[in-house]
């Protein structure tokens, strides 16, 4: 790969990134944690927009841990239909299904013939030290909210 490939993603993966993380911080301003009505729910919700703004930080930044941390805030989704709100669980999963292929997908789009996912899979391998540590720290802070939500359940 010579420099000019180097770390190049398309215009739309871009786009798509930023507007996530806009989108995200605008749900986050729906939410008032000073109010008395603010919900065990509503933290929930909150921390879920507050991962997936973090998660999309990370990818821009071309860590490949942001991708895991979507995939683990939709699996907290997918928990959250099916044990809070009772919804059906096959076509909570499809929904699952759907989100994450979405934002494969769109990490798959190329540039110069190399997707942002290429380019992910390629930093986290030079930089193996740093990718084990990012990943003991998420996923060790998620199995964390993931027994606390069971607890509560």
């Amino acid at each position: 790969m010579d420099e000019s490939n180097k770390k190049a993603r398309h215009g739309f993966v871009t786009f798509w990134l930023w507007a996530s993380i806009i989108v995200n911080a605008f749900g986050l301003l729906r939410f008032n944690a000073i109010t008395s009505n603010f919900t065990e729910l509503d933290g929930i919700i909150v921390l879920l927009y507050m991962a997936v703004i973090f998660a999309n930080i990370l990818v821009l930044k071309w860590k490949i841990i942001g991708f895991f941390i979507i995939c683990a805030g939709v699996i907290a989704l997918l928990l959250l239909m099916i044990f809070y709100f009772r919804i059906e669980t096959v076509p909570s999963i499809l929904f699952g299904v759907l989100l994450l292929s979405i934002y494969f997908g769109i990490l798959n789009i190329r540039k110069n013939g190399i997707s942002l996912w290429k380019h992910l899979l390629n930093e986290a391998k030079t930089n193996k030290r740093e990718t084990k540590i990012w990943f003991a720290g998420v996923f060790g802070t998620i199995i964390l909210f993931f027994v606390v939500f069971l607890l509560s359940l």
